[in-house]
């Protein structure tokens, strides 16, 4: 989408000018990146084994180990696994944390004391603690930042709804999030109502505005697109 149209220019004379703007790219909620790792977060507090949702989640804003560390903490962890094999279906995340030491102090205090208290309360104290809107403002630019915090804030209201329907075990809340990403009805976080919206025709169809602008229909008809195929008269 970014390479087949001109938003991010129009996007980025609209800021100039002091006008703000989101660029709809047909993302979903449940696929933006800060979803993703707030979703591989609670696969790792429901599933305490799983590796790659620890991996995520230590790489992303979440918790933000840098990557030289990660990486060597991961080879400290294979040495430890390789040597006692019962880690490998028992807790196999417990180490990798314990390596990784002060930098995953947090997600390893909570992981700790997942079950001590509800899925809510834990990801709200984990999220003031490890600061994560000011972690995800900071990794994108401002616009994007701006939607990532939003969105997680929307994410907190989904888990605060399994709270209030007492469903209190981690793999309750994950089991909840995964009906609502298949039902597909979840729209990303709105930042400002007054933000001028770029996407596709495709994208804007059964949706309203006041003022709508169609631009690029000046354009020649019979240039190379990847897009769009035309069949030239012979």
């Amino acid at each position: 989408y970014r390479a087949s149209t001109h938003a991010r220019t129009y996007a980025a004379a609209l800021r100039a000018r002091g006008i703000s703007v989101r660029i709809e790219e047909g993302q979903s909620f449940f696929t933006r990146p800060e979803i993703s790792d707030l979703m591989s977060l609670c696969r790792l507090m429901a599933y305490p084994n799983d590796v790659q949702a620890a991996f995520q989640v230590l790489k992303s804003p979440l918790v933000g180990v840098g990557d030289s560390t990660l990486l060597s903490a991961l080879r400290d962890h294979k040495v430890i696994v390789d040597s006692d094999p019962s880690l490998r279906h028992s807790d196999p995340v417990a180490p990798l944390l314990e390596k990784l030491g002060p930098e995953a102090q947090l997600l390893r205090e909570f992981f700790a004391s997942r079950h001590l208290t509800r899925p809510y309360l834990c990801l709200q104290e984990f999220s003031v603690q490890a600061q994560w809107l000011q972690s995800y403002t900071a990794a994108f630019d401002q616009e994007e930042g701006s939607l990532a915090a939003a969105n997680i804030q929307k994410f907190m209201e989904l888990v605060l709804q399994t709270d209030n329907a007492a469903q209190l075990s981690w793999m309750q809340v994950l089991r909840f999030i995964r009906d609502k990403e298949k039902e597909e009805g979840i729209s990303l976080a709105s930042v400002s109502e007054d933000s001028v919206q770029l996407m596709t025709i495709h994208k804007s169809k059964g949706l309203e505005w006041p003022l709508v602008v169609l631009t690029g229909t000046g354009e020649e008809w019979e240039k190379a697109d990847l897009y769009w195929a035309k069949l030239k008269d012979s």
